[in-house]
C-alpha cells in the first residue's frame, strides 16, 4: 500500500490546470483502466493477468475474477 502523503501531479491536456492527485487514486484508476481494456476486448485473458499482477493483485484473485466474467 503506497502512502497518502504523497502526490502526484497530472497536467490535464486541453488547459493548464494541474490536478494533484493521490497515489491511492491514480492506483484505482489504473486498474479500472485495465479491467477496461479487457472487458472490452482489448486485452487477451494473459494480458490481463499480467497487468492486474504488476498493479499487486494475487494470481489466484486475478483468475477468480477471470472465471466470473467469462462465465457471465
Amino acid at each position: 500500500m503506497m502512502p497518502q502523503s504523497i502526490y502526484l501531479v497530472k497536467q490535464q491536456k486541453r488547459s493548464n490546470k494541474i490536478n494533484i492527485i493521490s497515489q491511492r487514486e491514480f492506483w484505482e484508476k489504473k486498474v479500472e483502466t485495465f479491467i477496461q481494456m479487457f472487458l472490452y476486448g482489448r486485452d487477451t485473458p494473459q494480458q490481463f493477468i499480467k497487468n492486474m499482477l504488476l498493479m499487486g493483485f494475487q494470481e489466484e484473485e486475478v483468475s477468480d475474477f477471470l472465471e466470473e466474467c467469462l462465465n457471465e
